[in-house]
């Protein structure tokens, strides 16, 4: 994704300088919420092998003993759904690239037709927690399979 937004860059810019910065922010934002959630976890007495939805039961968790913990929630939470949206739209941006420079199509007409691709696809995830539930795949449903697919030889082959 980032080297989409190279691509973005004026000449002048330093790419190495700007790339260092982003891996060393990125990590230290990283080891500082693990440093957090794992104490977190201890606390509540929640499996940190629980899955997908570990921040939605961790962190109310932890709120509820704070001062203030409602707000300080609504406001954690609005602000993972900005950095959920903001990773959103950097990965649809290398496919509207894409159909930009080789295909010719309006930016417009890329990122409406590509959301609406995106979001239909979504669809069948989405019934897996619901009405397709009972419809596995290889003992999992399409969620489960899904995210066991991405968590288990896309990230570990592709990163």
């Amino acid at each position: 994704v980032h080297t989409t937004y190279g691509a973005y860059l004026p000449n002048s810019e330093g790419v190495v300088r700007s790339g260092v910065w982003v891996v060393t922010l990125a990590s230290i934002i990283s080891v500082l919420a693990g440093l957090m959630i794992f104490p977190a976890l201890a606390s509540t007495g929640i499996d940190p092998t629980a899955g997908p939805g570990l921040t939605f039961m961790t962190m109310p968790a932890v709120f509820s003993h704070l001062p203030f913990g409602q707000g300080l929630g609504v406001v954690f939470f609005l602000l993972l759904l900005v950095a959920a949206l903001s990773s959103s739209i950097s990965m649809l941006e290398h496919l509207v690239r894409f159909t930009t420079e080789e295909w010719g199509w309006s930016r417009r007409g890329a990122c409406r037709v590509l959301t609406l691709l995106i979001m239909a696809s979504g669809i069948p995830v989405s019934l897996s927690f619901g009405p397709w539930s009972d419809l596995t795949l290889f003992g999992k449903t399409i969620f489960e399979l899904l995210d066991y697919l991405t968590s288990n030889l896309m990230m570990p082959l592709f990163g």
